[in-house]
């Protein structure tokens, strides 16, 4: 996980670490928010859960991320 200069993350966020994060500059993020790096394939009727997929996640310079956000693996927002 790399977190940029002058963010600022709010109290009971849980980040996932099953693939990177990387948070920008000046962003700010609201408490209690998710980021998902994890997931699985869907699986048949015997297991659904299947194999296992990770995709990294990148919040770029300047966004806001509002209380109670989950964002989900592979996602980019871009700058602002």
């Amino acid at each position: 996980m790399s977190v940029g200069e002058s963010t600022f993350i709010n109290y009971g966020n849980f980040f996932d670490l099953t693939a990177g994060i990387i948070i920008g500059s000046n962003v700010r993020i609201g408490p209690k928010s998710i980021f998902i790096t994890g997931s699985h394939e869907i699986g048949d009727s015997i297991k659904r859960a299947g194999e296992r997929k990770k995709a990294s996640i990148i919040i770029e310079d300047g966004c806001w991320i509002g209380a109670g956000v989950i964002v989900l693996p592979g996602v980019k927002i871009k700058h602002g």
